[in-house]
């Protein structure tokens, strides 16, 4: 299949935006569309994922997959390939994402790193670092749900280009 965008996900720390930059790098018209950064354009009343959630938050969530989804369909029109990078797992934020985007028929790609391993790569970075009680919360919202139509990761004992390569060899790119 010819893929237009492809959906990357995982907890914090499973290697979304390294794999999604590289993985874009690899061809010659690409973009990267980051759910973190579209959510935090919000400045007036912006509802971080890391507090309690609220109505609010998921507004921010669900107003981010539709603007995420129309900068998507004007990148496809102007020939680029689409890696969309956000924290979703199988339950009601996916849901509401693919209202936008399953007319896109994407490759959904969930990176599944052990626990451990997200949370040494979560200490490791510079930015968007997550406490380790988030990643275990999220991890568990994660693991519990079917995952049967994605193409799945476990990427914890693997090098970035490595992990990369699998997702080249899966989309044909």
């Amino acid at each position: 299949m010819n893929y237009q965008i492809v959906l990357i996900t995982g907890i914090p720390g499973a290697g979304k935006s390294t794999i999604a930059n590289l993985l874009a790098s690899k061809l010659q018209r690409s973009v990267v569309v980051t759910g973190d950064d579209l959510r935090i354009m919000i400045k007036g009343g912006y509802k971080s994922a890391a507090k309690p959630w609220d109505e609010e938050t998921h507004r921010q969530y669900y107003l981010s997959f539709k603007n995420g989804a129309l900068l998507a369909e004007s990148f496809i029109k102007e020939s680029y390939k689409v890696i969309v990078d956000d924290a979703l797992h199988g339950g009601n934020l996916y849901n509401e994402w693919a209202k936008y985007f399953e007319k896109f028929k994407p490759l959904k790609i969930l990176l599944k790193p052990n626990k451990e391993s997200a949370i040494k790569r979560n200490k490791e970075r510079t930015t968007h670092f997550v406490e380790e009680n988030v990643i275990s919360e999220v991890y568990k919202n994660f693991i519990k749900h079917n995952y049967s139509d994605w193409f799945v990761v476990d990427n914890s004992n693997k090098s970035v280009e490595e992990t990369v390569v699998e997702i080249q060899k899966k989309l044909g790119w």
